[in-house]
């Protein structure tokens, strides 16, 4: 067997002049692991694939970066950056210290705890981001975005306190401690990952699908299948765990992360060509958000359709009376309008399932009325007879 294909110390020379240095740490006492060529060709095939995808982060960063009108004050810009240039960084020290270039010290250790620190909290506040576009209580939206950045935050004090203390090999308790605390904290990451992922699906499908925006369908369907891409990567990294050497195991973290900064981006991307496309069963001429009486009635078909034309019946005021929303406009390039289509939706969604229940019964004989005078008018204006619930729409839409 060559001696790359074994576990040979790799340039065992210059690992005799590998010594630690700095404060905390005693460099006659400290231990260094030798790095392997085994270690080695995993750490280059691992850092590899993370330049690939770092790479095509950085083109689909670069897109929603000109996509956006104010990039310089988008929160959702500065985090998918950040993001990219914590995971690079991450890797390139990692690869460094694994060929002896970069020494061990208090500094180096910190510096990888930093960047490890801000790397889960903005993915995760990444996820956030597209949650809180879509929900429409912002109150809720906000508290799920403080909820999870202080949980985080804990877990990164306890990190900090029991990590690097192992790392500057203190004492072999904190050592013990940390092979146990840091696979229950990857644990749960993966946990609160998976949970903001559901909800998600969950909000697409209260929000959007069940109000009728069946194009949103395909936005549940592409996050049921990349979610489980998403949590295998939580998964690779706990398994990685196992490796021997921990600087090969620290260099998953970054290719984890950067697949699932990719999927993140591709996810915000998907949204933006859904809510600014055309829904392909919307083949109705809808009328005009000033309420012009001189467009065509549609005739609704489906579901979607009826949803859709009374959408169509409320005007853009109402909208914005109802609860205009600010600070999300920009953050995946998506204008305001997007949360227009969805509280359109919603209006109209609660308008048809009043038309079609108790309170289209209620009114029955108001409806007769005003469709007998209705039909009085477009006699003489040649409109024509209209269905019920579009008199009924006006007088159920929200203030």
């Amino acid at each position: 067997m060559p001696a790359w294909a074994g576990s040979t110390i790799y340039a065992p020379d210059a690992y005799a002049r590998f010594r630690a240095f700095g404060p905390f740490i005693n460099p006659d006492d400290y231990y260094i692991q030798p790095t392997t060529y085994r270690a080695l060709i995993i750490a280059y095939v691992v850092f590899g694939l993370t330049i690939i995808f770092a790479g095509t982060a950085a083109v689909l960063a670069v897109q929603q970066t000109r996509a956006s009108r104010r990039p310089a004050r988008s929160a959702y810009v500065w985090m998918i950056w950040v993001e990219l240039v914590a995971c690079v960084a991450i890797a390139v020290m990692c690869l460094l210290y694994l060929v002896y270039v970069i020494r061990p010290s208090f500094w180096f250790h910190l510096s990888i705890l930093v960047l490890w620190a801000i790397q889960i909290q903005l993915l995760l506040q990444i996820i956030i981001n597209r949650i809180r576009i879509i929900l429409q209580d912002r109150e809720k939206g906000r508290l799920i975005m403080i909820s999870v950045a202080i949980f985080i935050v804990l877990i990164n004090v306890s990190v900090f306190c029991i990590w690097l203390p192992a790392r500057l090999q203190i004492s072999q308790r904190f050592i013990h401690i940390n092979n146990i605390w840091d696979r229950i904290e990857k644990i749960l990451y993966l946990l609160v990952d998976a949970a903001l992922n559901f909800y998600f699906i969950h909000v697409v499908k209260a929000s959007l699908v069940a109000n009728g925006l069946q194009k949103y369908n395909k936005l549940v369907r592409f996050n049921q299948r990349i979610i489980v891409v998403s949590l295998l990567m939580d998964v690779a990294i706990v398994c990685a765990m196992s490796i021997p050497n921990g600087f090969v195991y620290a260099i998953f973290h970054p290719l984890a992360f950067l697949v699932k900064l990719n999927i993140e981006i591709s996810m915000a991307n998907l949204i933006r060509r859904i809510a600014l496309a055309t829904p392909h069963d919307a083949n109705l001429t809808f009328a005009s958000a000033s309420g012009s009486s001189d467009a065509p009635t549609p005739t609704p078909t489906l579901a979607y359709d009826r949803v859709s034309w009374l959408a169509s019946l409320v005007p853009f005021p109402a909208l914005w009376r109802c609860g205009k929303r600010s600070g999300h406009e920009d953050s995946i390039g998506i204008s305001v309008e997007f949360d227009v289509e969805s509280r359109r939706a919603q209006i109209a969604g609660q308008m048809l399932r009043a038309a079609e229940t108790g309170m289209g019964k209620k009114r029955e004989g108001s409806i007769e009325e005003e469709r007998g005078e209705s039909n009085k008018r477009s006699l003489s204006s040649g409109v024509g007879d209209r269905d019920e619930v579009e008199l009924v729409a006006p007088r159920i839409a929200p203030r």
